[in-house]
């Protein structure tokens, strides 16, 4: 018994170690009752189903991105990585514990600071294991400034792996989300991990832009496409 928790113990402590550098890939899966909707819809579903994310990590931040593929339809491919939530790059900062990304607006480029995406996580004692890690529950709810609607996401994180990453721009979890459900059925899900691969990983770069906020960027858009504020 003393030797299988010195073994575990081992286990962790190399896991920890391991992970200050990481390359993770993700798929989604899809709602597959939706399939039977509408021809389009289903359409738009198998484009998810050709889409792979990658997320690199380092000691002081994140950056995922869609991994380039070749759609059978570039505009239902558009609409999937909107559902995805996948439609732009994303870099974590651990420092300030803030997820930025870029949005051209009126032909400016501009760097978005979303302080939302990794604060007020519910913290569950549900788990579950994926891929060998041990997995705990967490849940949060996202206020979407652009059309005024709240959605719940579910994610599942492992301390195991104590960086707090994850796809989509999400984390600020006591461990690397391995899953996490973004939109009705849209699940990220680990298809290849890989840790401490390199030791002094860099993290590629947004473009450089004025700073501003979600709320910020909504007015932004509504006057390049001279609607009237509410």
């Amino acid at each position: 018994m003393i030797l299988r928790t010195i073994f575990l113990l081992f286990l962790l402590v190399n896991v920890s170690v391991l992970a200050q550098t990481g390359e993770i890939t993700y798929k989604i899966t899809h709602p597959e009752e939706m399939d039977d909707i509408d021809d389009r819809v289903k359409q738009v579903n198998f484009e998810t189903t050709l889409m792979s994310f990658s997320l690199i990590f380092n000691q002081k931040g994140s950056f995922f991105k869609t991994n380039k593929n070749v759609p059978q339809d570039k505009y239902l491919a558009t609409m999937a990585a909107i559902l995805t939530k996948s439609k732009h790059a994303y870099f974590q900062n651990r420092l300030d514990n803030d997820t930025y990304y870029n949005i051209n607006i009126a032909n400016k480029e501009y760097v978005v600071k979303d302080s939302t995406k990794n604060k007020n996580w519910q913290l569950y004692s549900e788990s579950k294991e994926i891929e060998g890690f041990t997995c705990y529950k967490a849940i949060k709810i996202d206020f979407n400034e652009r059309n005024q609607t709240s959605h719940e996401r579910v994610a599942w994180y492992s301390p195991e792996i104590p960086m707090p990453y994850g796809p989509a721009g999400y984390g600020g979890l006591p461990g690397l989300i391995l899953e996490i459900e973004v939109r009705n059925g849209f699940v990220y899900y680990i298809s290849e991990i890989i840790l401490n691969k390199q030791k002094d990983l860099e993290l590629p770069k947004l473009k450089e832009g004025p700073e501003i906020s979600p709320k910020e960027m909504v007015i932004l858009m509504r006057k390049a496409r001279k609607v009237t504020e509410d």
